[in-house]
């Protein structure tokens, strides 16, 4: 399934991140889902994200690393 990102809310505190989302897929279905990141700042500025993710309701899950650059 390929998903565009349609909406999200998210909310932190201190090095969390908590981030609810809606996904709408090209077949106009919808999916939301969950996501926990812890925020890493690293020495030359830039920002890493540890995530855990979960589809709601359906049984898949996953993490990956997300970062920017200075």
């Amino acid at each position: 399934m390929t998903a565009q990102p349609k909406g999200m809310v998210a909310t932190r505190n201190g090095e969390k991140i908590h981030v609810r989302y809606a996904h709408l897929s090209t077949s106009k279905e919808t999916s939301t889902g969950v996501c926990e990141s812890t925020v890493e700042i690293l020495d030359d500025g830039s920002v890493r994200l540890h995530e855990s993710w979960a589809w709601e309701p359906r049984p898949e899950t996953g993490s990956s690393i997300a970062g920017s650059y200075p």
